[in-house]
């Protein structure tokens, strides 16, 4: 075997291409036992023909992977059957190598305006033949590859696109449930939120008619022996007791109708340059001011403030930064004020507000050492209507609409830490740069 058909065979097989059917198309039969000698140590597989006629009947039983034409046969040359093969999507895409008894240019440029690949003149050295045809080959080679490649790639293609909806219509659905699912749990928790008032105006509201009926029966004359009634003065103080809660409880049900409303129909989309320490200083003030913490049980709070003067001003939702900050302000004074209750005069509340810049992030930090929460507590602390509060004190929506307005409108996080009797610090973290920023 010499060099070249060694060189042949190993790259043939460091390709892995199939061994390989050469048709070898000459009018001289001499011409055709040389070529099968020079092939015999290849792995070609090699067909002969004898005439252009012949080739066209043969091609029709088996599709060569290369063909040698000679140019000059009687009846039809090795450029009309060139010709013929390149009309037809069937025999149009293997090489076509033609061998010519002359080197004239004419004769080249007709051979590859016909399509052929190469033009191999007589006398023709075997080394240098097999290295054209190996080449042509082994190109040959790489076209079926990448041709089957972008079969199996159009095929993968479209089932990953059919998976692709699939996956699409069934993230739509999951998103439809959870949002029917989430709606669910809302409507469950403000019916449990506005039921237990009800409840309480109701029982009230009937024992205020049974008593105003007894009442008026004993002014009238009517009564007749029976449960003990209260003197005029001491009837008239239980009516306006039951009034009273009647009208508390009528207000904590409208809270909590009020609350809703006033997130169902805030502005997501005013966007605003914010100056995050002033909103911050902003939502204490207007918290302390709230009549929930201005009556008599009102704690005194020792500020502690470290803030970044240095803060860049963001572009966000004003509004919802500053209803968030209030939500979680209110949820602090609120555990400081019982805390306070539970302790005594001993107990100092102290509120620690501060503000930096953790890259991508910047970050406010609201820390009370109030009752805290316990570790279960801290992990559902945004849960819709979850509360340990008394009824006057919160309906357990203030966190979790914070929570949802962090995540929709300010495209942050918000987190919480906390032991149980010892302290709680909420973290509001606000992307330095717009979300299209963020992902570049």
């Amino acid at each position: 075997m010499t060099a070249a058909n060694e060189h042949f065979v190993s790259l043939e097989k460091s390709l892995e291409c199939p061994v390989a059917t050469v048709l070898i198309v000459d009018d001289d039969p001499e011409n055709l036992e040389v070529m099968r000698t020079i092939f015999r140590d290849t792995s070609c597989r090699i067909k002969t023909s004898v005439s252009a006629e012949m080739a066209l009947q043969d091609i029709e039983k088996e599709l060569p992977d290369l063909m040698l034409i000679d140019t000059r046969m009687p009846g039809m040359d090795g450029y009309e059957l060139c010709r013929c093969l390149k009309a037809k999507e069937r025999t149009r895409h293997f090489p076509v190598l033609f061998i010519s008894p002359t080197d004239l240019p004419h004769d080249k440029l007709r051979a590859f305006e016909v399509g052929a690949l190469d033009f191999i003149t007589k006398p023709y050295q075997e080394e240098e033949l097999l290295v054209r045809v190996r080449t042509h080959l082994l190109l040959y080679c790489f076209y079926h590859g990448i041709l089957n490649r972008n079969v199996q790639l159009a095929q993968a293609r479209d089932v990953l696109t059919e998976r692709l909806d699939t996956l699409s219509r069934t993230q739509s659905l999951l998103i439809e449930s959870e949002k029917m699912a989430a709606a669910g749990r809302l409507l469950a928790g403000v019916s449990h939120e506005i039921r237990n008032p009800l409840n309480f105006i109701c029982t009230l509201a009937d024992l205020s008619v049974n008593l105003l009926e007894e009442m008026d029966e004993a002014l009238s004359g009517r009564a007749q022996d029976g449960p003990f009634l209260p003197p005029p003065i001491d009837a008239m103080r239980m009516l306006s007791h039951n009034c009273d809660e009647i009208s508390n409880n009528c207000r904590r049900a409208a809270g909590v109708v009020d609350t809703m409303l006033e997130h169902s129909v805030r502005n997501r989309e005013s966007v605003q340059q914010t100056d995050i320490n002033h909103v911050l200083e902003l939502a204490v003030q207007q918290t302390w001011s709230d009549s929930s913490h201005v009556d008599e049980s009102a704690v005194f709070v020792e500020l502690n403030q470290h803030l970044n003067n240095d803060l860049p001003k963001l572009s966000l939702n004003r509004d919802s930064l500053l209803q968030v900050l209030k939500n979680i302000l209110h949820n602090a004074f609120d555990a400081m004020t019982e805390k306070q209750e539970t302790i005594g005069v001993q107990y100092r509340p102290q509120l620690t507000l501060s503000t930096l810049v953790q890259d991508p992030w910047v970050e406010i930090r609201i820390h009370d050492n109030g009752i805290g929460m316990d570790s279960t507590l801290t992990k559902r602390v945004f849960e819709p209507f979850l509360t340990t509060k008394a009824p006057d004190r919160g309906k357990g929506v203030g966190l979790s609409l914070a929570y949802e307005m962090v995540q929709k409108d300010l495209n942050g996080e918000i987190l919480v830490e906390s032991e149980s009797g010892e302290y709680a610090e909420f973290v509001v973290r606000l992307p330095l740069a717009e979300p299209e920023t963020l992902l570049h």
